[in-house]
């Protein structure tokens, strides 16, 4: 009994953090497009059309910077699969967006945009 009451509290504690990290994503995103940050990413300006647009963060950046998903991988310690993914809609947490922003050579905020 006492074990499954440990489990219960580990897993309500892994959905505050999924949670938590979430909204640091938010705010991250916010505290970059209020200041202005995108700009220091180097990125011309057809890249932010594209995203504003809809297109992927991480798939758009990375295209422009002609790397596969492959050598993203590499780059980031992430698995190529995990990227694919991420490229397809599934959401990420904050450790592996400050990895692929690293990697991309970006703020981390670019990465989280809408």
């Amino acid at each position: 009994m006492e074990q499954s009451r440990w489990l219960y509290d580990l897993e309500v504690r892994v959905i505050e953090l999924e949670e938590r990290t979430s909204r640091l994503l938010a705010a991250v995103k916010v505290r970059n497009e209020v200041e202005g940050r995108f700009v220091d990413a180097g990125l011309p300006e057809e890249v932010f059309v594209q995203i504003r647009s809809g297109g992927n963060p991480v798939r758009v950046v990375r295209k422009f910077r002609k790397i596969t998903q492959k050598q993203l991988s590499q780059s980031c310690g992430l698995a190529e699969t995990h990227i694919s993914a991420i490229e397809t809609g599934k959401g990420f947490g904050l450790r592996t967006a400050l990895k692929l922003a690293a990697a991309l050579q970006v703020p981390a905020g670019l990465i989280v945009a809408d």
